[in-house]
């Protein structure tokens, strides 16, 4: 597996935690704007039963995506994602398979899509090592899910008990425990996009308030 370029002009503004749809998508908008992203994954040191492969971005559960028809939320939100010039849609869409109004993908083909944009990414470091701390950066969002066997929901919890007081610049230390979800994050068929898309927001949000640096 290729590591992506050093990225330019020093350290990191952003460092995204886990290599999962939502941390490839937030790595993606926030290089794409400029910021020099370390995007920290931990396999293949460190392998969930549900994963098989290095790559970032594996589906794990099904290949499907759920609907890509625009008269339901699911596909609404896909094409929105499109407009707004989405990592994940556009690597689903190149490696796309028949599954009706379904957009569902060659698990292996978009992987590696997801992969190889981020790794060869001038702004982008992929870097692989298990976080067992969250660093101190910024401005930090700390997500989990109540059923994680392997990142208790507890952990990130004390995390965040731990950073916030220790912050002096005012930006926010947030804190998102998914009720319904385990290690390899919500399931269902658009349930992952919400994960994406709170990512996203915090991300531009983030940067809209000078929050990056």
């Amino acid at each position: 597996m290729s590591r992506g370029m050093e990225p330019a002009g020093g350290p990191p503004d952003l460092v995204v935690v886990g290599g999962g749809l939502a941390g490839c998508e937030a790595a993606w908008q926030a290089a794409q704007r400029g910021l020099r992203v370390l995007l920290l994954e931990m396999r293949p040191l460190v392998f969930t039963p549900a994963h098989h492969t290095d790559g970032l971005a594996e589906l794990v559960c099904s290949n499907s995506l759920g609907s890509d028809a625009l008269e339901n939320a699911s596909g609404l939100l896909k094409e929105e994602m499109r407009r707004m010039g989405s990592l994940i849609m556009a690597c689903a869409d190149r490696s796309r398979v028949p599954a009706g109004k379904a957009l569902a993908v060659d698990r292996r083909e978009f992987s590696a899509l997801v992969t190889h944009t981020l790794c060869t990414h001038p702004l982008i470091r992929v870097r692989r090592e298990e976080v067992t701390v969250i660093p101190p950066e910024p401005a930090v969002l700390a997500t989990g899910g109540l059923s994680d066997p392997r990142v208790t929901y507890w952990e990130p919890e004390k995390w965040v008990a731990k950073l916030r007081p220790a912050t002096t610049s005012g930006k926010p230390v947030m804190l998102k425990i998914n009720m319904d979800a385990g290690h390899g994050g919500a399931s269902g068929r658009f349930e992952f996009l919400k994960e994406i898309a709170l990512d996203y927001a915090f991300a531009v949000w983030a940067v809209e308030k000078g929050w990056e640096a």
